[in-house]
């Protein structure tokens, strides 16, 4: 074997060292990230970061268009509504013909 083999040699030794050391330090980063507990934070993070964003941008709609709410509101509020007033329109009627009628 020539001088320039055993230094090839050599050199692919230290560079496999390295590729080991690099593959378990990769592993254990691995090893920790994907730990259940750590998914489970970082996946409540991301929810909760996710959810806060979601309230600031229909905080910010909600400002932009209260008109509109103030209006759906009012709408959804009358229809909600809607039997008791109905009832209440026809006892004035009924109290509105009675009067009519006493007067004549």
């Amino acid at each position: 074997m020539s001088n320039r083999d055993e230094e090839r040699i050599a050199e692919l030794a230290r560079s496999r060292g390295q590729a080991r050391s690099r593959f378990s330090s990769a592993l254990g980063s691995a090893k920790t990230r994907f730990k259940p507990s750590n998914l489970r934070d970082e996946m409540i993070d991301k929810a909760t970061d996710a959810a806060m964003d979601a309230g600031r941008d229909a905080a910010e709609l909600a400002g932009r268009h209260k008109g509109k709410l103030a209006a759906a509101g009012g709408a959804i509020g009358l229809f909600l509504a809607r039997k008791p007033l109905i009832r209440q329109g026809h006892r004035l009627w009924e109290a509105y013909r009675d009067w009519r009628a006493g007067r004549d």
